[in-house]
């Protein structure tokens, strides 16, 4: 079988894209189209949190797997501990029931082929994005903005963290913690509010979804809809899951411009069939340095030293990667 990562990094020519999971592994390269709105062929569209995306008819694609790999990388923190207790103070003063706030790490890292090689794909769907020589967009995301087939779309609700240890006593105990948590079980409803106001239906079960080194409550929205690809990309995203205000507000709390992160990327099948992910567990590399990405949910009853450390734990996506808090 092709590792198609290998295939990836041979091509000389971009842009290019990996997407593995949901059943699906392939690389694409080159682009014969790009366009700004849904193209009537195969595409894959990468869409920034805040601002307009892009949706790319590839040249040359490859159906395979990602051997096992890679080297980690050895991250720090770019925003201290002051400077997020600050935002976290405006985000629990901001008139709003939840807003998702991030800090970033950073290091040096020669190649983002083998720092994406080096994740744990069974946490989610992996994407990587590659524009450039010089810059690339890579993560494994636990959440599905939505996947659409056949007139059916499905939409994950996650939300709610607690840590994934690998001892089964210890981990059922965060489990438990996240079911019967009123401050989890809120924060999640949120998230579950928004997506049925949309949808207008339903979600199934409260459920546990392990993604790596940390844990979430989920509940999975399945049904028929009327909605097309660009309407349900326009309604559902951002979801309150990684904004919860408007953008403005969080760029404004933040300090940064989140650019990739936390927006969406999938790929498209006509008009009628699409499956996107949410762009988190995510870092964009520029020229021999990572800049990683990881958020959490801030209410009323947030804990300020919790949340920080959440983000540690969520950044652990790569396996070799080493975290300094």
């Amino acid at each position: 079988m092709i590792d198609i990562l290998a295939w990836l990094e041979q091509g000389a020519c971009y842009p290019k894209f990996c997407w593995i999971g949901a059943g699906r592994a392939f690389a694409a390269i080159g682009a014969k189209g790009v366009h700004r709105s849904m193209p009537s062929g195969f595409a894959y569209g990468v869409i920034p949190f805040e601002g307009e995306g892009i949706f790319i008819e590839p040249e040359k694609t490859c159906e395979g797997s990602i051997l096992p790999g890679g080297f980690g990388v050895d991250l720090q923190p770019l925003d201290s501990f002051e400077e997020w207790q600050r935002r976290f103070e405006a985000a629990k003063a901001a008139p709003y029931e939840k807003v998702v706030i991030s800090r970033r790490f950073h290091g040096e890292c020669s190649s983002p082929y083998s720092a994406f090689r080096s994740m744990d794909y069974s946490a989610g769907i992996g994407f990587f994005y590659m524009p450039d020589a010089e810059h690339a967009f890579f993560g494994v995301s636990p959440e599905r903005l939505f996947q659409l087939e056949g007139g059916v779309v499905q939409v994950d609700a996650v939300a709610g963290t607690r840590p994934l240890t690998g001892e089964p006593h210890l981990d059922e105990r965060y489990a438990r913690e996240l079911l019967f948590s009123p401050k989890e079980r809120y924060e999640h409803h949120l998230v579950t509010e928004h997506i049925e106001e949309i949808l207008g239906f339903a979600p199934g079960e409260v459920f546990i979804r392990e993604s790596g080194p940390v844990q979430h409550l989920c509940q999975e929205f399945v049904g028929d809809t009327q909605l097309s690809t660009h309407e349900l990309l326009s309604k559902l995203h951002p979801t309150p899951a990684v904004a919860g205000a408007p953008a403005q507000v969080i760029r404004m709390v933040e300090g940064f411009d989140r650019g990739w992160f936390a927006g969406a990327v999938g790929i498209i099948d006509g008009r009628s069939d699409a499956l996107f992910a949410v762009s988190i567990r995510s870092g964009l590399w520029q020229g021999g340095r990572l800049t990683w990405y990881a958020g959490c949910g801030i209410t009323e009853s947030s804990d300020c030293l919790a949340e920080w450390e959440e983000t540690a734990r969520k950044s652990e996506v790569m396996r070799c990667v080493k975290i300094s808090t």
